[in-house]
């Protein structure tokens, strides 16, 4: 049922892994189980549904095809831990992506940080030249 494809550059190598194509949109995978996860996507199956209770009682309610991507939620939707600070604006993310999309919406924090990111550089320069 899976369909096992290798890339067209292989060239009869053995280092080269085949990757296993979506059906439906035509998406490859190195793995068959991430390709069977895949599949719940285009089923509409989303067996993994967010057990979050709100102070109020009320419940998220919030499902997801796979299991990651409702960590992924949890963490950024009911985690009280924010680990990424704008030292800018203060706006405050729980991943990492979510901040680097925070800094490409903002260019003023983008260069706040970028320039904060240059200044720990030399910094760092500096401490090493005095030992």
């Amino acid at each position: 049922d899976e369909a096992r494809v290798f890339p067209e550059d292989a060239n009869d190598d053995p280092e080269v892994r085949p990757r296993y194509k979506c059906a439906v949109c035509d998406k490859t995978f190195t793995r068959p189980f991430n390709l069977r996860s895949h599949r719940a996507i285009h089923a509409g199956v989303k067996p993994f549904t967010c057990p979050h209770t709100n102070p109020d009682g009320q419940v998220c309610g919030w499902s997801f095809a796979r299991r990651h991507d409702l960590e992924r939620h949890t963490q950024s939707r009911h985690s009280a831990k924010k680990q990424f600070k704008c030292q800018t604006c203060g706006t405050e993310c729980a991943r990492n992506d979510a901040y680097r999309r925070h800094l490409q919406r903002h260019p003023a924090c983008a260069s706040a940080a970028e320039l904060m990111k240059e200044d720990m550089g030399l910094d760092q320069e500096m401490s090493q030249g005095d030992e």
